[in-house]
């Protein structure tokens, strides 16, 4: 399934902002597409293996554009 067509069917959280949907995406389809941007955020290596990619999902503390989980499900980043 393209990027795009991703985007236009909708999902569970239909008004997300087309571009973090788009990039959730991408993300979400390689790893190390995920490595590289915390890389670019943090100055430290990635100490985990990461899982998955979520848009716009609220927590505790606010609501970042993507949050980042590992392999065990943990909450790693935000961004």
């Amino acid at each position: 399934m393209s990027v795009l067509a991703h985007v236009v069917r909708g999902g569970p959280q239909q008004n997300e902002p087309a571009a973090t949907q788009a990039l959730t995406y991408i993300l979400n389809k390689s790893p190390k597409l995920v490595r590289s941007l915390i890389d670019l955020i943090r100055s430290e290596r990635l100490q985990f293996e990461p899982s998955r990619v979520d848009a716009e999902q609220s927590i505790e503390d606010g609501q970042p554009d993507l949050t980042i989980y590992d392999q065990a499900g943990r909450l790693r980043g935000r961004v």
